[in-house]
């Protein structure tokens, strides 16, 4: 059995939120933001693979950004990835995937989304391995059915994009899409952190909870 070989591949630096505790953002340094065209997604990818077949390795890929689902050749990307039967994450903060799947953020006792703790959402497959969906839900209390309602819409997109060929992940290539929603940090209005390495400790804390 081959190991893997984790690329983390960050397609593009914008992003609809431009948090102050984000590396790209944080201190408007005025640095341009950058973008890969799809010609450098492509030689990108080829040169992973390449480098996998050299060192007899298996490939997959932690796709972050900024928000890499505002990348226009976000789902050709994901095509090529899904084709190739390469494992990959989708490293995503979830506003821009709520709008995009079409998703209601359920939480409970808020009818301020401002005043929920943000949450990191990760999107993985897994090959011939699940995750429980309520094992991290109850893990995060002010949500509610958000994460199977969230689990359930990004397969339906996925089956409209024509990215899936039916909706029942078990069925999927024995590929099974996970997720995990982190509650990352207990911030409320006037309290977030604007320094990186505040918001990366504060992230450990959560953790070690």
């Amino acid at each position: 059995m081959k190991n893997y070989f984790a690329f983390q591949w960050q397609l593009m630096d914008d992003c609809d939120q431009r948090c102050k505790h984000c590396y790209i953002f944080h201190g408007n340094n005025g640095v341009p933001l950058t973008r890969m065209t799809w010609d450098e997604i492509e030689k990108t990818l080829e040169n992973c693979l390449d480098f996998c077949r050299t060192f007899d390795r298996l490939s997959e890929f932690y796709i972050t950004g900024g928000d890499p689902i505002l990348h226009p050749d976000f789902w050709r990307l994901l095509e090529q990835l899904h084709e190739k039967n390469i494992p990959f994450t989708i490293m995503e903060n979830p506003l821009e995937a709520l709008k995009r799947f079409g998703v209601d953020f359920l939480v409970n006792d808020s009818s301020n989304f401002a005043d929920a703790p943000p949450v990191q959402i990760l999107l993985t497959t897994f090959a011939n391995h699940e995750i429980d969906v309520d094992k991290y839900t109850d893990k995060n209390p002010i949500l509610t059915d958000f994460g199977r309602k969230f689990l359930g819409d990004f397969f339906q997109k996925g089956i409209e994009q024509g990215l899936f060929k039916d909706g029942d992940a078990r069925k999927y290539g024995d590929i099974y899409w996970s997720f995990l929603l982190g509650k990352l940090l207990t911030v409320k209005k006037g309290h977030e952190s604007e320094k990186p390495e505040v918001y990366v400790e504060e992230i450990l804390d959560v953790f070690r909870r």
